[in-house]
């Protein structure tokens, strides 16, 4: 059985979650493109269509796999997954330039931008009368506290139900671990205690990822007021201003959020400008000079990119400052001179001389004391770099890059890669480039 991934980590997260600890199903696998899902099961059997209910009952839509898009084994202990290739989309040359700071978006985990509930199955228990759920949550914090991933979620809440106030208290999760039996014990020890009246064992959904955004905690929110059975649980949420802001820059509708604008007046007029100045730098090249491009299908793609030292603008024009670099692909002489790595090399260049002078003159010279090229500068590109150049930018310490167009075909921070997000390298930086059509 073959179902296609999603790219949000949490709802990968869930989806373990359901098929390990929830169904007991042990062996799946990822294709080595993260795109498809194996699990060793026939997809016409009713262990499939339970798989199918269980992700769909929690929020996450799956879609089956076609046999005719991949070759594949799945079976036993030795499975193995390997989706046909597929084709790269082609850069057409034919998208607009954005040269407003103001319509690009940041390029942020698709888990802060995800719409779905990320809620998993769990057991709770309602009490009666209220008085005794402090006791039930002082025996249940010592004897089956809840894990450290799931500290964003309340222990227990009152929720009206008619005319009564109705209080549950959450047991754990559910699954092979803590079946419906474990349940009923859990209980039964509880009324041991406590003396609680009537417990009722009810199966509720519990979101296994805190919310990342307001719109996400509202998204919760409205799920456990409008559901009768519990499609949610109340979870601990302290919002982020600088996220907020982030996911509010560039939306169709940023003027009735209440975040705070990323930039101020100032700074739009400072990243317009070195925007503006990058895409006129591809008008300067000729395409029938040699041309190192990022894209190699098409490789009269003309780039440019400057790296600036952000200043302090308050009342000067940013054409009164000089960048620390500035180049065009086509002023290399080598298939790998992108303008990314022609940029950096100068900032290299101008690093080793100001070195150089603080070493012979300590009074006068002026040394950065950073071992690395561009720590704290910006990165203004035309259009968005390659892989490469996407990792030079990394390796040079780079804060931000702001992109003017996408590279669908071969884009290596927020088209087809989005390098500034893997969470196993050292450095990460912001990104703001157009949205996603």
């Amino acid at each position: 059985m073959i179902i296609e991934s999603v790219d949000c980590r949490d709802c990968m997260r869930v989806i373990e979650h359901l098929l390990v600890n929830y169904l007991g199903l042990k062996g799946y696998d990822l294709d080595p493109s993260g795109r498809l899902i194996c699990i060793p099961v026939d997809k016409n059997s009713e262990t499939a269509q339970q798989v199918i209910d269980t992700l769909t009952a929690s929020g996450i839509l799956v879609s089956l796999s076609a046999d005719s898009d991949l070759s594949h084994t799945c079976s036993g202990s030795k499975r193995e997954c390997h989706p046909l290739p597929s084709k790269r989309p082609k850069f057409t040359g034919n998208d607009e330039f954005i040269q407003n700071v103001e319509q690009l978006t940041a390029v942020v985990a698709s888990s802060n931008r995800c719409q779905r509930g990320h809620n998993v199955p769990a057991w709770c228990v309602r009490v009666a009368p209220l008085t005794k759920m402090s006791a039930c949550i002082a025996i249940l914090t010592h004897h089956k506290p809840l894990p450290s991933t799931l500290a964003h979620v309340k222990r227990a809440f009152v929720k009206p139900q008619g005319k009564d106030q109705v209080g549950r208290v959450l047991l754990g999760l559910a699954g092979t671990s803590f079946t419906e039996r474990d349940a009923i014990d859990c209980i039964t020890k509880l009324c041991e205690v406590t003396s609680i009246s009537r417990p009722h064992l009810e199966t509720c959904w519990v979101p296994l990822s805190p919310p990342h955004s307001r719109q996400q905690q509202e998204l919760l929110s409205s799920l456990i007021k409008s559901s009768s059975n519990f499609r949610s649980w109340p979870t601990n949420f302290h919002p982020n201003a600088t996220l907020e802001s982030l996911l509010a820059h560039g939306c169709l509708n940023s003027s009735t959020n209440d975040a705070k604008s990323y930039f101020s007046p100032k700074d739009v007029e400072w990243h317009n400008h070195w925007i503006r100045r990058a895409v006129e730098l591809t008008k300067t090249g000729s395409q029938n000079l040699r041309n190192a491009s990022c894209d190699p299908d098409n490789p009269h793609l003309i780039c440019a990119c400057i790296i600036v030292r952000p200043q302090n603008v308050t009342n000067r024009s940013p054409a009164e400052f000089q960048p620390l670099a500035e180049a065009v692909s086509t002023t290399g002489s080598s298939c790998i001179d992108h303008a990314v790595m022609l940029a950096s090399s100068q900032v290299g260049r101008l690093n080793l001389d100001q070195r150089k002078q603080a070493f012979s003159d300590p009074k006068n010279g002026t040394d950065n004391g950073s071992n690395y090229l561009c720590t704290g500068c910006d990165a203004y590109v035309s259009t968005e770099p390659c892989l490469m150049c996407a990792m030079a930018l990394l390796h040079a310490r780079i804060a931000r890059v702001f992109i003017a167009r996408r590279l669908p075909s071969a884009g290596g921070l927020c088209s087809r890669w989005k390098l500034s997000l893997v969470n196993a390298l050292n450095h990460h930086f912001l990104v703001f480039a157009p949205p996603e059509v």
